[in-house]
């Protein structure tokens, strides 16, 4: 039941406000008449783009992931598995084949006419990720906890895990961040193309809305551009920090904010991954000790993993002729990002060396005084306790 509210509850929310939106947008010749056959319809293909479903149609594909919209199911999922479910494994399990099944015949019946074959699995792979790790993230807050045999994992390979996961996110953050130093280095852009729309408040509140969703890609692609390969908008563009070459592209204000410039400083912009990566060796080492070698080779494993990943949901098409090709390369995104985090963790590992080396060799006044301090300590008593000085 914890499956099937936020499946229901996911599409109604969209398709509710694609209908208010409907509803509230001035008609042309001022009549009443409004489509809500095809504004919910437009409802539910937004609502299969967010699982990686493609929308549009066979001459102009959308098949760019809004990850924003992806990352608002999975919360919602959780938040609904905490609140309904049953910690145990079972719910999990029936949680997420519940949700994957519904986006399964949600495609199916919205879609009849895709020739992709691969589609409707993917669709359901896709699901079952959101919701598994939606669900799984709300019934441990609820108490659950997996089997034993999950348990168990060697802890090389969970501090890897979570050493990996911390670097990529990281660099996720880095790339948003970048994008809004974009976006306010081009802020005439995007001002000309927001006015060049000419929009009524209710259009542009849904134009800030969709281009909202986007965001987090946005952050994938600025991830990848920070990390060396870039990104595409358009056939035959390049945006990366040593090259860029650009194309004329729609008048869309979200598309001002892309980088302006390449060359000089900025092709030094990889070194910020592997800065990233040091930092976060230290971070983790202080928190849980330093991460072994294995466990820096798991971490670099999912840093490209990841990396692919998210390149994959980043990619693919915003329409016909100049934006049919739009994102970054997964692999070539895994790999520079998997070899800089690896660089990183090295260089921090022999940081840390180099620095134990020079404090065992010229300890400073405090490690001095400690020692002093320890031999001036009078005896333990025979109770293990030692006596108070008299004054």
């Amino acid at each position: 039941m914890a499956g099937l509210q936020s499946a229901l509850l996911s599409a109604g929310a969209v398709v509710a406000v694609a209908l208010a939106v409907v509803a509230a947008a001035p008609s042309v010749d001022g009549t009443a008449g409004v489509d809500w056959e095809g504004a919910a319809g437009a409802g539910v293909r937004v609502w299969l783009l967010a699982h990686a479903v493609p929308a549009g149609t066979a001459e102009t594909p959308v098949s760019v992931v809004p990850l924003g919209l992806t990352v608002v199911f999975a919360f919602l999922a959780a938040s609904l598995a905490r609140r309904f479910g049953s910690p145990t494994t079972g719910s999990w399990f029936a949680f997420t084949a519940t949700y994957a099944g519904l986006l399964v015949a949600a495609t199916a019946a919205a879609h009849a006419e895709l020739t992709d074959p691969h589609a409707r699995l993917r669709a359901g792979v896709v699901a079952a990720i959101i919701a598994g790790g939606g669900a799984g993230a709300g019934l441990w807050r609820a108490g659950w906890r997996p089997a034993a045999r999950w348990r168990h994992v060697p802890e090389t390979v969970s501090d890897g895990l979570r050493l990996g996961a911390g670097i990529m996110f990281g660099a996720w953050a880095l790339g948003a961040a970048a994008f809004l130093l974009w976006a306010v280095a081009g802020w005439t852009s995007v001002e000309d193309a927001a006015r060049g729309l000419d929009a009524d408040p209710i259009g542009a509140l849904a134009l800030a809305i969709g281009e909202g969703l986007y965001a987090p890609t946005l952050a994938v692609w600025g991830a990848s551009w920070i990390a060396g390969p870039g990104f595409a908008v358009g056939t035959g563009t390049e945006y990366a920090p040593g090259h860029l070459t650009t194309a004329p592209l729609p008048s869309v204000p979200l598309l001002g904010a892309l980088p302006h410039a390449s060359g000089g400083a900025l092709v030094l912009a990889p070194l910020l991954v592997v800065a990233l990566a040091m930092v976060a060796r230290g971070a983790f080492a202080r928190r849980r000790g330093a991460p072994s070698g294995f466990s820096a080779v798991v971490a670099v494993v999912a840093v490209g993993l990841l990396a692919a990943a998210g390149s994959v949901a980043a990619s693919g098409s915003l329409g016909g002729g100049d934006l049919s090709v739009v994102g970054p390369e997964p692999i070539a995104t895994g790999v520079w990002m998997s070899a800089l985090v690896a660089i990183g963790l090295a260089g921090g590992g022999l940081t840390a060396r180099w620095k134990r080396s020079v404090t065992a060799t010229n300890p400073g006044p405090d490690a001095t005084a400690t020692r002093e301090g320890a031999r001036s300590r009078p005896p333990r008593t025979s109770s293990g306790t030692r006596p108070t000085p008299r004054p």
